[in-house]
């Protein structure tokens, strides 16, 4: 019974293939459309403070954020910047200010959980809330929330920060309005 026999591979195989790929959702916070951002436009990239998991202080979890955003803005524009240390909201829009800079990207670290996965079957977790600040008007124009599920099926190698770079590359994707279609060829 060949039938039988494929329906039992894709019972067992489903959950496993599964388990083999990272998961995302994103949720808006703004009711109003994104800006659209120009190749011109002078972005701040502020250092969130790092997060902590467990009582222990993911070290550099603030900075790896920064850093996925700023990645994910150089191809669209060259003027963006990152701070050089973890600082607040009013001080990353005093320190944009200064630098006349149009907008101040702040994310907040929500949840960072670093597991070992390929021990104990759990999942690295990221949850991430991003605002876009309008230095003009000091408003926030954009807020998305995210959150991203590592994969079950690990070798060791992958942390939180492996999962910061899709859901940053969604975000500015919406400020520049590429859109990116689902393709046969990936």
């Amino acid at each position: 019974m060949p039938s039988l026999r494929n329906f039992i591979c894709i019972v067992v195989l489903a959950p496993i293939l599964a388990g083999c790929k990272s998961t995302y959702s994103e949720k808006n916070l703004t009711n109003e459309p994104p800006p659209i951002l120009r190749s011109n436009s002078r972005i701040y990239v502020a250092i969130p403070f790092d997060s902590s998991f467990k009582e222990t202080v993911a070290q550099d979890s603030g900075k790896l954020t920064a850093q996925a955003f700023q990645a994910a803005f150089l191809p669209y524009t060259r003027s963006v910047y990152i701070s050089r240390n973890p600082e607040s909201v009013s001080e990353a829009i005093e320190r944009a200010r200064g630098g006349q800079l149009e907008y101040v990207l702040y994310p907040t670290i929500t949840r960072w959980e670093d597991r070992a996965t390929e021990w104990s079957g759990r999942r690295d977790r990221l949850a991430i809330k991003a605002e876009l600040i309008d230095l003009a008007t000091s408003r926030i124009v954009f807020s998305r929330e995210f959150e991203a599920t590592g994969k079950w099926m690990t070798d060791g190698g992958e942390s939180p920060r492996d999962l910061l770079d899709e859901p940053a590359q969604q975000y500015v994707n919406a400020l520049f309005r590429r859109i990116d279609r689902p393709s046969a060829l990936r």
